[in-house]
């Protein structure tokens, strides 16, 4: 199991051989990988049956109290006969899950716990004995130091990847620029045209303001690239919101006959990035 668990660096596939070995070593109907986020919560990473993977988004029933307290000391329960232990049998979700034997143990680099590997089962698993406990505690430290390795790997490609980005942002911005400037110079000059009606007005009107929100999203874009997140909030009223958003769906809207109908509170203000 651990020469498994080495020897794979995709997160996914990962977790299903943690699983796998959970479910062979423990005896147990279902085997759960939880990991702590950034807010000290734990988040169901993966988990499955015995013969089967539990479906995605959906998220197992589980003794969170215990989960929680084992993330939080960092050591190993083990119960059997849970629905007659002292100490757990009043638990709302062993009694309603029905749990009797329940086996969670952390995981863990040093003293930080980056989550908990969580087995349970309905009956009472007899094989379960101290041996078998210091098993499962052994592939979850296995299981710890596989899942932080494979994370690093995948931020270090995620690095590279957005530096590649940055590069060719950088060079495709620089290279759109002159034609935007075209296209906004030429819309300029139409609008001064006094030929051009008030209908014709709104439109270059949009193709301006357009063009100059695509130069500006297009430089976002590159100022991410090199690390920085822009988000200028400014207050705006859901009327003028509206307004600036109309133009850009009429042509599509006339084209298919669609007639909007439109019930905002104007007055209202929100903090927005327009552009966005």
């Amino acid at each position: 199991i651990t020469r498994s668990i080495n020897s794979t660096a995709e997160l996914g596939e990962l977790f299903q051989k943690i699983l796998d070995g959970a479910l062979e070593v423990s005896g147990a109907e279902r085997a759960v990988v939880l990991l702590t986020e950034s807010s000290g919560e734990l988040q169901v990473a993966a988990w499955r049956r015995r013969g089967r993977d539990g479906p995605p988004g959906e998220a197992p029933q589980i003794s969170d109290s215990i989960a929680r307290e084992v993330a939080r000391r960092g050591t190993s329960i083990s119960v059997k006969e849970a629905q007659t232990h002292q100490d757990f049998r009043d638990r709302d979700s062993i009694v309603t899950l029905g749990l009797n034997t329940i086996l969670c143990v952390p995981m863990k680099i040093h003293e930080h716990t980056l989550g908990v590997l969580y087995m349970d089962a309905r009956g009472i698993v007899e094989h379960l004995a101290l041996t078998d406990f210091q098993v499962v505690e052994s592939l979850a430290a296995t299981a710890a130091i596989a899942i932080e390795n494979v994370r690093l790997v995948e931020e270090k490609v995620h690095s590279e990847r957005l530096s590649a980005v940055g590069q060719m942002a950088s060079s495709f911005i620089h290279d759109m620029r002159g034609p935007m400037t075209s296209l906004q110079g030429f819309a300029e000059l139409l609008r001064r045209q006094a030929a051009l009606d008030d209908r014709g007005k709104r439109y270059v009107d949009t193709m301006m303001s357009e063009s100059a929100r695509s130069e500006s999203m297009a430089t976002e874009v590159l100022e991410f690239s090199r690390g920085g997140v822009p988000l200028r909030r400014v207050r705006r009223t859901a009327g003028r919101l509206v307004d600036e958003i109309l133009p850009l769906l009429a042509v599509d809207s006339e084209r298919g006959k669609i007639a909007l109908d439109l019930d905002v509170e104007r007055d209202v203000v929100v903090e927005v990035d327009p552009v966005k």
